[in-house]
């Protein structure tokens, strides 16, 4: 059952904004009495058919269809002519249709469509579905294409291999749109070999609890040398379908509970939810494939809290807190080695140097997970600078955003304190939200001396601080305005950051964890780029 809920789920992660709209109007599409035209049902299986690239078939039928509902003229009088799209509804029209169309024969399960070398049979029960796939073929690509492509098998051209040769430009009108609309074949396939991966390797385990460090690594380190697939030979294309996949089954795994844990599948008559109507899956999924980086980019351009360097060190770091904590050593693997692989392929790509592949290889020059952590630790310490120096400003100004700043570098500060001086110790006192915001912005000297020197350091932090929009200088209104509204990302970035270096990173030897797995990298990388041989003659693989 896993397997088919990942195989909808990885394909729901990737529909475009456009492609939903198409099959949401199959669900908005609505009878005379305002109830819908199709079933769920309908609707579900025309989205299966869609995203599983499975609609050769149902496309030909559907061209059959629209030729026997042109025999009395033109086809939409059928399709469109159905107030509720069911099989009885179609069959009272197409029996009533073929009373003066010959080349009709109206059986009591389906139609029989009669043409010069040969027949079509369409079941009724079939109809409403080849109907809601017809609708959901113009708001893809669009009503003129259909009717170009049916014209000559509808005016006359009474062949059965016509009919076909239409139904392949149909099909190959909508690949063409899903090649922009939908994941790849390929992207499918390598999820699906991946989870085949950990099925195996863990048999009986859910594979959201198996999905972990160590078998990011095995699957690659097994697979790399044997699969031909580029993202299959990249760490980091492992690194990021591991962590794609850990998004959605956490998603799953919530909807589940949500919905007191009845099964995802396809079996609606025992009750299982179907994943392809799932867009609290599409939204988790569009979350958790971004990174730190994206999160920071969400900052206003006037404040640079981030330079475009710590920008591009934190697109190496998932967003999403799950896949940080499930996959710490991913991340560095895949800074480390990953970089380390790219250099390969670039040397692969822009000549032909056996020599210089078979050094880069072995990984002698790879930087030590330790000093790449380091980095991530002083991207987190400068950070924390800027955002002291955003505190200044904003206190001194008297904005709210400050409170949330000084929460973040201090969360152990002991705000209780603030109420030092409003009373004896038997006073009683309402100390509400804005009696202490209140306290916060105006207590100097007294009541704020008695916490741990924040605002000092942030004043002190602010004097050697320079950087645009948030420096000595940005203190007018307009750019106390922009820090403000800069500071939710900018500390979202902070906060995860700094849990992931301290909490997810803390309790590894990354000098032993790194002296190993350099030997392992390097292993593979001459399995996946060197043929067997001496370094004399070594080739390196294209």
């Amino acid at each position: 059952m896993e397997g088919n809920i990942l195989d909808e789920l990885v394909l729901e992660h990737g529909k475009s904004e456009e492609l939903r709209a198409a099959l949401d109007c199959l669900k908005d599409a609505s009878a005379a009495d305002g109830g819908p035209r199709y079933s769920d049902k309908t609707c579900r299986a025309v989205a299966r058919a869609v995203v599983c690239r499975n609609y050769a078939r149902p496309i030909l039928e559907l061209s059959h269809m629209i030729v026997a509902a042109s025999a009395g003229g033109r086809f939409e009088d059928i399709f469109w002519g159905v107030d509720r799209a069911t099989g009885a509804a179609f069959h009272r029209c197409f029996a009533e249709l073929s009373r003066a169309a010959p080349t009709l024969e109206c059986g009591p399960k389906a139609i029989t469509a009669r043409y010069d070398d040969g027949q079509f049979e369409i079941s009724y029960s079939r109809m409403p579905f080849l109907a809601a796939m017809l609708e959901f073929l113009v708001g893809a690509i669009g009503y003129t294409e259909i009717d170009a492509a049916t014209e000559s098998v509808r005016s006359g051209d009474r062949r059965i291999g016509e009919v076909s040769i239409a139904a392949q430009a149909l099909s190959r009108r909508l690949y063409d749109f899903l090649k922009t609309h939908l994941p790849t074949v390929q992207a499918r396939r390598r999820e699906r070999h991946f989870l085949d991966f950990v099925a195996n390797a863990y048999p009986g385990t859910a594979a959201l609890d198996a999905i972990g460090d160590d078998v990011v690594l095995d699957y690659w380190c097994r697979a790399a040398a044997t699969e031909m697939e580029i993202e299959i030979k990249t760490y980091r294309g492992v690194h990021q379908t591991a962590c794609r996949l850990i998004v959605a089954l956490d998603a799953a795994a919530s909807r589940l509970a949500a919905t007191r844990a009845k099964p995802i599948g396809q079996n609606f008559e025992l009750g299982e939810v179907d994943p392809a109507d799932a867009e609290w899956v599409a939204q988790a999924i569009d979350e958790g494939t971004q990174t730190l980086s994206d999160v920071a980019r969400l900052i206003g351009p006037d404040v640079k809290f981030l330079t475009a360097v710590e920008l591009e060190t934190l697109a190496e770091i998932p967003a999403t807190d799950t896949v940080r904590r499930r996959l710490p050593k991913s991340v560095l693997r895949s800074a480390v080695f990953g970089f380390q692989q790219a250099r390969i392929s670039n040397v692969l790509r822009l000549s032909s140097k056996p020599a210089k592949v078979a050094e880069l290889c072995q990984c002698r020059d790879a930087e030590p997970y330790a000093d790449h952590l380091a980095t991530y630790g002083e991207v987190v310490t400068k950070l924390r600078d800027v955002l002291m120096t955003a505190l200044a400003l904003l206190h001194a100004a008297g904005h709210d955003a400050a409170i949330d700043l000084a929460l973040a570098p201090a969360p152990d500060l002991d705000w209780g304190q603030l109420r030092a001086g409003m009373g004896g110790d038997e006073a009683v006192v309402a100390f509400g939200p804005a009696l202490a915001k209140r306290a916060f912005f105006e207590a100097e000297g007294g009541r704020l001396a008695a916490l741990p020197g924040l605002l000092k350091e942030a004043r002190e932090t602010l004097r050697r601080i320079n950087r645009k929009g948030i420096g000595r200088a940005a203190q007018g209104a307009g750019e106390v305005g922009s820090i403000a509204a800069s500071v939710p990302p900018a500390l979202s970035t902070y906060v995860a950051l700094s849990r992931f270096v301290n909490d997810a990173c803390g309790p590894f030897d990354w000098e032993q964890q790194f002296r190993t797995e350099r030997e392992q990298f390097a292993a593979v990388f001459r399995a996946i780029y060197i043929l067997p041989g001496s370094e004399e003659t070594l080739h390196a693989r294209r």
